[in-house]
């Protein structure tokens, strides 16, 4: 979901369609529009809207989907579009298409995030490990471009070559990502992301640009069956997370509270937890007994709900609004 006014939510739905919500009153107008290749088996859909910063004059909006190919398979694609009066989605413009197409329905990402007028895009491995630490591979990636599709001239990789000479994707900005489901650009500008492990090890994540953050080489999850993945927890070159969830969280959705109406919360992380069923909040650390614990300490919130969390926004008053996705899904405004 995204903000195309100080009132009105645009939010997506898996199966392909959308609504303006009107958060005064509750009432809902549909989107019609959306492209019709989208794939919305497995892990697929519509993924993420973001609304362009001058929206209120040029309607514009960006959007992540799985695209469908079906000589090929799916993949992760961007496209923005601008939102006419009638509440039609009209001049599609493809931005990016994450490269290789896969067979497998699962681990897309991907989160949207504009800074400085750049887009930023998590793509997820799609299943396939190895693919995170491929430099010429889109997938397991953390994506730059403009907002017209063009590539910044200071992305790390420009012009260079992986280790086999092959042509590294203009567009990364950092690798080694497993399936990032939450991405959020705080007011100093720094880019953050989570990103869910296997069974345990779901990450909380500071993005820099060029950086390797080890995925499947170290990890503090294990193979949902058993056996421990890659090579350890720590491997000089590859960055450490920030925070790490044993057990999973399965986190969806990401904020750094910047306001005022939840005073004690500002500077927190929030995240949704789809397993569960809970608010997450990250505060600053106060125990440091472990390497865990040394930034963050966790709350939860919101257990009694029994909801799975897919998507977060704060209004300009600070109430918070999330979004559930089981069943007939709602969207449910959070206030002290």
């Amino acid at each position: 979901m995204t903000w195309i006014s100080d009132y009105e939510l645009l939010i997506t739905e898996k199966e392909v369609g959308g609504w303006i919500v009107d958060t005064n009153t509750g009432q809902k107008q549909k989107v019609t529009g959306w492209p019709q290749d989208i794939d919305p088996d497995g892990q697929g859909g519509l993924l993420d809207v973001l609304s362009d910063p001058l929206f209120a004059s040029n309607r514009k909006l960006y959007v992540s989907f799985s695209h469908q190919d079906r000589s090929k398979g799916s993949t992760t694609r961007v496209a923005s579009a601008e939102l006419s009066p009638n509440l039609e989605l009209v001049n599609w413009t493809v931005l990016f298409t994450a490269l290789p197409y896969s067979g497998k329905v699962h681990h897309y990402g991907s989160r949207l995030a504009l800074a400085d007028d750049n887009l930023f895009i998590s793509v997820g491995d799609r299943g396939q490990r190895h693919r995170s630490q491929d430099l010429s591979d889109h997938a397991g990636k953390i994506h730059r471009i403009n907002k017209d599709g063009s590539i910044p001239k200071d992305n790390p990789f420009i012009g260079m070559t992986n280790k086999s000479g092959e042509p590294i994707p203009e567009s990364i900005y950092s690798y080694g990502h497993r399936n990032p489901q939450g991405m959020f650009i705080d007011s100093q500008s720094n880019i953050w992301i989570h990103e869910h492990g296997p069974r345990g090890g779901d990450e909380l994540n500071l993005v820099l640009k060029g950086k390797n953050y080890g995925w499947p080489i170290i990890t503090y999850g294990k193979e949902y069956w058993g056996p421990s993945i890659g090579e350890g927890t720590h491997k000089k070159g590859m960055l450490q997370p920030e925070y790490y969830y044993v057990s999973s969280i399965a986190p969806s959705g990401l904020i750094r509270y910047e306001a005022d109406l939840f005073k004690e919360w500002q500077g927190d992380f929030l995240l949704g937890a789809l397993k569960g069923s809970h608010l997450n909040r990250l505060t600053e650390a106060k125990n440091t007994s472990s390497e865990r614990d040394k930034k963050f300490e966790e709350h939860r919130y919101l257990e009694d709900l029994d909801v799975r969390i897919r998507d977060l926004e704060v209004d300009k008053q600070g109430a918070i609004y999330i979004l559930t996705d089981e069943g007939n899904g709602k969207l449910i405004q959070v206030t002290p």
